[in-house]
């Protein structure tokens, strides 16, 4: 016989649910470290370089796979920092750098073949630091930096592509390090940026990889050391370092499609932070005041799709990290927390999607779909837990399951509008299903 359940809950419980983030797990780096790179190619994450307590940079390169789990590693031909890291299909580029304790910029770019699984090595034109870089197609950016040993600035831009194996360069139209770089839509953007003068820029090259040719644009705010990722046919432009000294909050988005510009705010200014995106959110992440005198936890993630901001908390504030993302997670590792201790931590937002699913479709029925203020369960697993998530991952209901199997009414009349995920743990088993709360 089936058996009926209604749920009671408790709005303490509940406001403690919503403040939970069960999307957050950890796992460890290989060295502790900060100012390292990170990028991923869809099959592998990597966080290659940076430094720790000594003057020595490390070559190390930690791997992890889509789960979030560590695979044997690999190295660098030089350790270094300050490495600009992007992905260009299969494979994986860590360019530039330098060695501080002897005072060595290289030139070298290392590269990663997921598919022959194998590490080569080219050389760019000039060897600089503090560069950026980005991809479109089959090419390879590599813009701007510095060499401190020479005392010069670049506006130089070495271009790879992977198809002809060809190197060609071009320029940027100012020459200027800790500049952010990100693309979309066939276009790639270098923005912002400082001098050996101290100059501040708030410039934005923009080139267009169908007509070869460049155009430039404006950030709403000068800065540098601000931080860049792309979503859809979007580029964010966050935090950085303003020409009065002070973090920014301003976040700068390039819509590629519309050729439009719009600026929206973080909720906190700061530099040294990372961004990466997952699906439709785009997280920035960390980071820390323009004196170093703070470091910060937060999280702000913003949903394209809503056009709306939340916000959540790494276990630890940390800058000077590094992020990526591959499948349904987010990861951010490495970094110096607020006595400049550096982390070995990996911090790891996962994201409940379709492909989550591990079970068949008739363990689970929902009905109706969308809901109204009830949603009723037809569930053929035991004991367990039911969970409720919102499009953030965060959890909006949590209830222990009896032995019977069965019909389940579960009341949702809290919930604003949106997409959830139900998730049913029987032991080993899960079961994901998504509904739509009308």
């Amino acid at each position: 016989m089936k058996k009926k359940y209604s749920v009671i809950f408790l709005l303490t419980i509940l406001l403690f649910s919503l403040s939970t983030n069960a999307q957050w797990s950890t796992t460890t780096l290989s060295t502790a470290r900060y100012n390292l790179s990170a990028a991923s190619n869809g099959n592998k994450a990597m966080f290659a370089g940076g430094i720790g307590m000594v003057s020595i940079p490390y070559d190390v390169v930690d791997i992890y796979n889509t789960s979030g789990s560590p695979l044997a590693g690999a190295n660098l031909a030089n350790g270094r920092t300050d490495i600009a890291a992007t992905a260009c299909g299969s494979k994986l580029f860590f360019a530039g750098g330098a060695d501080d304790g002897i005072l060595i910029n290289f030139d070298i770019v290392d590269i990663y073949d997921g598919v022959t699984n194998g590490w080569t090595t080219k050389n760019m034109s000039a060897a600089r630091t503090k560069l950026a870089a980005a991809s479109s197609g089959n090419q390879v950016f590599f813009a701007g930096g510095v060499n401190d040993g020479a005392g010069t600035c670049f506006k130089l831009v070495d271009v790879y592509d992977t198809a002809t194996l060809a190197w060609t360069t071009t320029d940027l139209s100012i020459p200027r390090y800790n500049l952010a770089g990100a693309s979309a839509g066939g276009k790639v953007l270098f923005a912002g940026g400082t001098d050996l003068s101290g100059t501040v820029y708030d410039v934005v090259d923009i080139y267009d990889v169908g007509t070869s040719t460049w155009t430039s644009a404006t950030l709403f705010e000068a800065r540098y050391n601000c931080t860049a990722t792309a979503c859809g046919n979007k580029i964010f432009i966050a935090g950085g370092i303003g020409s009065g000294g002070t973090e920014s909050k301003v976040v700068d988005i390039y819509d590629v499609t519309t050729n439009t510009w719009s600026h929206d705010l973080l909720s906190i200014g700061r530099f040294l932070m990372s961004s990466a995106a997952v699906g439709n959110l785009v997280f920035f992440a960390a980071g820390a005041d323009a004196g170093l005198s703070f470091v910060t936890d937060v999280v702000d993630i913003y949903d394209t799709t809503s056009q709306t901001w939340s916000t959540s908390h790494l276990t630890q504030g940390r800058a000077w990290g590094a992020a990526t993302s591959i499948g349904d997670l987010f990861m951010i590792g490495g970094g110096i927390n607020e006595t400049f201790t550096p982390l070995n931590s990996v911090e790891i937002y996962s994201i409940i999607t379709a492909t989550s699913f591990l079970s068949n479709e008739k363990s689970l029925a929902i009905f109706p779909n969308p809901v109204g203020d009830n949603l009723n369960l037809i569930n053929s697993l035991h004991q367990g837990s039911l969970e409720i998530s919102n499009s953030l991952g965060q959890v909006v209901l949590r209830k222990t399951l009896s032995e019977n199997p069965g019909l389940l009414s579960v009341s949702v009349d809290f919930l604003s509008q949106g997409i959830y995920t139900i998730e049913i743990r029987d032991g080993e088993k899960r079961v994901f299903r998504k509904f739509v709360k009308s």
